[in-house]
């Protein structure tokens, strides 16, 4: 299929995550029509566009009704109308985010006789807090459709291997979740937005975790480590959103970790490598064994902080470990307690951290949107 004009993507969700619009973004500039469909939480406009990209949020309530309808068949809840809301555009191809849209978009496909790509942005029935009888449910419905994708492509190769494994006979494609720079973002300079703007000193070591702010990440066990270091020069930053935060400053003030734990607001995807760059080491500090998709974990911040130039702090996870040790990007160890992450945010000698940001310099741009977006026009190309 070689003329493809409309793509119409597909996400449950309501926050659009990178990976979509930086997808949608490289195919409109190679001449498509891309539309993207979310969900409406009730307080976002039902259409936008930008940078080319139109942005459609059905004005639909997902009730508790509409909920149990949707589990059952597709003649009514949430499936149906995104299908409906699909089918108008008539796209040339379907390009689903994540299983909750796959049924919805496989309907599409059928019913219009055009390519569908499932992007997997993580093996979405695996996940640790779901129940045995939802993993179950959702273990059935994938497997049942997954296997009518024309292409179905994911974060890692680890991951891919791991879903292969589970349903044999696929051929799972890899796009990272890369980072596009700003144009005017200046890789050879150290920004310093942090101590410009919260009164840090300049000497200080900026510790930064950036992103969503939740339960099982390890955040808590970072913030009691900070108790434990023996430099007063190292800052923790934790910088994002989520409501969990409320927690995290509750525990800071019992430690009385105050002045060297500081909370920072989440920033615009156009401001966020700025600040990024202004730290001197990024943490991901996910916990191991938790489930598959924290085992082989390849998120948005691991790439951020390689684009930034900021060596990395990471736990033992499978493919960051890979990353950060292959390319000696930083310290991937157990961070498990208190006292390891302390022990190992104190690895980070001036001489280490400058070893670290030449090797990311050196080699940083197969880390980069660019090389993905290659492989996701030829993906299409193929089509």
């Amino acid at each position: 299929m070689t003329d493809i004009k409309k793509v119409v993507m597909l996400t449950p969700d309501t926050r659009i995550d990178r990976r979509i619009i930086l997808e949608a973004k490289s195919l409109v500039k190679t001449g498509k029509e891309v539309i993207i469909i979310a969900r409406n939480n009730g307080r976002l406009p039902e259409e936008a566009t930008m940078d080319g990209v139109t942005i459609k949020r059905p004005p639909y309530k997902f009730t508790k009704l509409n909920k149990l309808n949707s589990f059952i068949t597709l003649k009514s809840g949430y499936d149906a109308r995104l299908a409906e809301t699909v089918l108008q555009h008539t796209p040339d191809v379907v390009h689903i985010h994540d299983l909750p849209a796959l049924r919805a978009g496989i309907l599409v496909s059928e019913r219009l006789k055009v390519p569908l790509i499932y992007d997997m942005h993580e093996f979405y029935p695996e996940q640790h807090k779901f129940s045995f009888w939802k993993k179950f449910y959702w273990e059935r419905l994938e497997k049942k459709y997954i296997y009518k994708a024309n292409i179905i492509i994911t974060v890692n190769e680890m991951l891919a291997r791991e879903i292969e494994r589970h349903y044999p006979g696929l051929s799972i494609g890899v796009i990272q979740n890369a980072v596009n720079l700003p144009e005017d973002f200046d890789l050879s300079r150290r920004y310093n937005l942090f101590r410009e703007e919260y009164n840090v000193p300049e000497d200080s070591i900026l510790l930064l975790y950036q992103g969503w702010i939740a339960p099982d990440r390890n955040l808590e066990i970072i913030i009691r480590g900070m108790r434990h270091l023996s430099s007063s020069k190292l800052y923790l930053l934790i910088m994002g959103y989520g409501g969990y935060a409320n927690d995290l400053q509750k525990l800071v003030k019992y430690y009385q970790l105050d002045k060297k734990v500081l909370f920072i607001p989440a920033k615009s995807q156009e401001q966020l490598l700025y600040y990024t760059a202004s730290a001197d080491i990024g943490i991901i500090p996910y916990p191991y064994g938790m489930d598959v998709n924290t085992n082989f974990a390849s998120p948005n911040k691991l790439y951020e902080f390689i684009a930034a130039g900021i060596p990395i702090l990471a736990n033992n996870l499978s493919f960051i470990k890979k990353v950060i040790d292959e390319n000696k990007f930083g310290v991937c160890t157990d961070i498990q307690s208190e006292q390891k992450f302390a022990n190992a945010a104190q690895q980070f000698t001036p001489e280490k951290l400058t070893e670290y940001r030449q090797a990311i310099r050196n080699n940083r741009k197969k880390f980069m949107w660019n090389a993905e977006a290659e492989k996701l026009i030829k993906s299409y190309d193929s089509l």
